[in-house]
């Protein structure tokens, strides 16, 4: 009787030393996995934090139509744009501008109007991601 019982301690034990290192290898691998998604994610941030600093944009009032230049050293993939007076949305808008480049704000809104205000921020693409340069956005607005 007394084997019967050593022997049940001993599968016991092994099961419950299985178990330990199943969830181990289980654990090992989930956080693996966190970490690199947080990596990846650390590094597009870095990245897209790095782009941006090089993003400048102005603007100038011309006759009556505002004149976007990107004056920055990186191209600006789409731009994003607010009217702050009815904080009606465009965007984002397809808008490509290369450094020295620039674009007229009513070849891209339709529905432009010169008394009001609008916001402009610059999207730029890091690996095929588009993040907003919210830092170098800028506020404009020209009377007529």
């Amino acid at each position: 009787m007394r084997k019967k019982g050593n022997a049940s301690m001993i599968v016991e034990t092994i099961l419950l030393l299985g178990f330990i290192v199943a969830s181990m290898i289980t654990v090992y691998f989930w956080a693996k996995s966190r970490a690199e998604s947080e990596t990846a994610k650390t590094i597009a941030g870095i990245a897209s934090s790095y782009e941006c600093a090089d993003i400048k944009i102005m603007q100038e009032c011309v006759e009556s139509d505002v004149l976007i230049k990107n004056t920055g050293a990186h191209t600006i993939k789409n731009l994003l744009v607010r009217e702050v007076t009815s904080l009606q949305e465009y965007g984002p808008l397809d808008t490509e501008i290369k450094p020295v480049e620039s674009v007229k704000l009513s070849e891209i809104i339709l529905s432009y109007n010169i008394n009001y205000e609008y916001e402009i921020t610059p999207l730029i693409a890091v690996s095929n991601k588009f993040y907003m340069c919210r830092e170098k956005g800028i506020k404009i607005k020209c009377s007529s």
